[in-house]
């Protein structure tokens, strides 16, 4: 019997700033999701959340989250260049307190990135022996 590979339980919630964001997988067909979407982020007043699609490798998965997220850092630092100058030191200010931020109030979101790490790095060592390798961008 094959063995069918789970992914690891995502965290239900993440903080971003002062702002809560529910972070859930859903299958394709989701009303929510764009038909060729693989997640979105929204942040109206009382429904603030990330969508994943279900259907996406553990690596695949992890970028996309960390997508995502960017999105909403960026939501909540007020980082948009497309409705007003902004310059990349300050971009770069802004987000690094953010992260810092976001790692110090997401416990749960930190062991998952973990797993989801630990568990790239074994399947990169079985399929090609190149755990001390650096990993191909996409």
């Amino acid at each position: 019997m094959a063995t069918v590979k789970r992914h690891p339980r995502l965290p239900g919630k993440l903080w971003i700033g002062t702002y809560e964001f529910y972070l859930k997988r859903v299958h394709r067909g989701d009303p929510r999701l764009e038909a060729d979407a693989e997640g979105m982020s929204f942040w109206e007043d009382s429904n603030r959340g990330i969508l994943i699609l279900d259907t996406l490798d553990t690596r695949h998965e992890l970028e996309v989250i960390w997508h995502e997220v960017t999105h909403c850092v960026n939501w909540v630092g007020d980082i948009d260049e497309d409705e007003k100058p902004i310059e990349g030191e300050d971009i770069a200010e802004k987000q690094g307190v953010l992260f810092t931020q976001f790692f110090l109030d997401n416990p749960r979101f930190e062991a998952w990135l973990s797993f989801t790490l630990k568990r790239i790095r074994q399947e990169r060592a079985k399929s090609d022996d190149s755990a001390d390798k650096p990993a191909e961008a996409a």
